[in-house]
């Protein structure tokens, strides 16, 4: 729920499903979240009819930014009457929570589709709101992982943390070691893997929605199918340089400016060099410019 909703009594509803003009105003970007809002509710875009201004703006009043590194602002006011909508908003993240807050509008509408006249001033609770799939266990289709990405955005989380692999298998694609694919090494989902290009598409479809993925190869522990497949175990000499090899291949195929932080794990093993193993990963994820990330539940690993 919004921060701040002030409803105008009486006033007629912005009618859904006519033609509208929409106009970004001051650096704010097109938007590809609220271009579907209105097409997918009946609207044609284009010259006249009701009209959609966004603007960028310096600060919204009241809005309080609670400041994380790599997060943007995410205030914005929206106003809502029969023929006009306004987007005021300090970053283009806050006219994609704009638009999705005009999605839970719609939603929410009783009758013919059309949106409540409103004036709503919002911004975050909590900069940083996440959800976790862990899909080295139960994998799930790129159309499964698209609907869940909405259904979150539209509860506008901004963070999935995609757990990648577990004790059933290495569900990334390996041109290094294609082994890792096999269906005999596995568990479970024996014959699922996800492409490089799927990974992207995925990436790419969160962040059209501003939401960051966190991958997870999780790394010592929960890695029997690395057992399996090459008959040792990761923080072995050979072990390790195996797992370099994966990340090196990793980073490349997942570039840094869309996937800044890669998180491995590193929890629920105990290992005789612990602090050796997560040294070296952590400098190889370094190497490519990425942010480790490790859990720190584990007394055995340091953090």
């Amino acid at each position: 729920k919004p921060q701040q909703i002030t409803v105008t009594e009486g006033a007629a509803p912005f009618a859904l499903g006519g033609s509208v003009t929409i106009a970004y105003n001051g650096g704010a970007q097109q938007c590809e979240l609220l271009e579907e809002f209105f097409t997918q509710n009946g609207c044609t875009l284009g010259q006249g009819g009701a009209t959609v201004r966004v603007d960028i703006v310096r600060s919204i009043d009241g809005a309080y930014d609670y400041e994380l590194y790599g997060y943007e602002n995410e205030a914005y006011m929206l106003k809502v009457t029969s023929s006009r909508i306004t987007i005021n908003a300090v970053t283009n993240t806050g006219v994609i929570r704009a638009a999705q807050t005009l999605v839970q509008m719609a939603a929410g509408w009783d009758g013919t589709a059309a949106l409540e006249a409103v004036s709503i001033k919002d911004w975050p609770a909590f900069s940083y709101r996440g959800y976790m799939q862990d899909c080295g266990r139960n994998f799930r289709t790129l159309e499964r992982l698209k609907k869940e990405i909405d259904l979150a955005a539209s509860l506008k989380v901004n963070l999935f943390h995609w757990h990648l692999t577990d004790y059933p298998a290495w569900h990334v694609q390996s041109k290094a070691y294609p082994v890792l694919n096999q269906p005999q090494h596995r568990t479970r989902d024996k014959n699922d893997t996800y492409s490089y290009d799927q990974i992207r598409e995925v990436f790419a479809y969160a962040a059209a929605r501003n939401i960051t993925i966190i991958p997870e190869l999780d790394m010592p522990g929960h890695s029997a199918y690395f057992d399996r497949a090459f008959g040792f175990k990761m923080h072995t000499p050979q072990g390790m340089k195996i797992v370099g090899e994966l990340l090196d291949e990793f980073c490349r195929e997942i570039p840094a400016d869309v996937c800044p932080i890669v998180h491995f794990g590193a929890d629920e093993v105990r290992i005789p060099n612990a602090a050796q193993f997560v040294d070296f990963v952590t400098k190889k994820l370094q190497s490519h410019g990425r942010t480790p990330m490790q859990w720190a539940s584990n007394r055995d690993l340091p953090v």
